[in-house]
């Protein structure tokens, strides 16, 4: 009976939603899954999911934003991160811009031994051979209060 209820209710979503009820589902495991990468430190999730070609506002590659998180990971023990998806727009089946909100808390060997930041970022996302990929990025610190 479950597998029924299940099945109908996939079978609505997929009919009122069309192909873009999928899109967005698979974006927010994207988000998902690189703050679960994030908050196990592991660069190599984190980078398989930025394209060869990224480019940030900064000028920042690829490979530069491996260094910095390298650097940052080193710095960093217990990271927690905190998202939301404030919004979420598609040129097309395969480019998306996505707003989102990150509260980032860690501890670290500094004075106080815990540090807390709230962002605001814009990215841009690109798919490829079914895999979404960030290509571009701008972002700068939230002040105030961020949820």
């Amino acid at each position: 009976m479950r597998y029924v209820v299940l099945i109908t209710f996939y079978l609505i979503l997929t009919a009122c939603g069309g192909s873009v009820l999928p899109r967005e589902a698979a974006l927010r495991a994207w988000v998902n899954e690189m703050e679960s990468a994030a908050e196990e430190q592991n660069r190599a999730a984190i980078l398989d999911k930025i394209s060869e070609r990224y480019v940030d506002a900064r000028g920042n590659s690829r490979q530069d934003i491996g260094e910095q998180l390298r650097l940052y990971f080193f710095r960093q023990r217990n990271l927690s991160f905190v998202t939301r998806i404030e919004s979420l727009k598609f040129s097309d089946k395969s480019a998306a811009d996505m707003r989102v909100t990150l509260a980032v808390a860690g501890t670290n060997a500094g004075l106080a031994g815990f540090n807390a930041n709230g962002y605001r970022i814009n990215l841009e996302l690109e798919k490829v051979d079914a895999r979404w990929l960030l290509i571009g990025a701008q972002w700068g610190r939230l002040s105030g209060r961020i949820f």
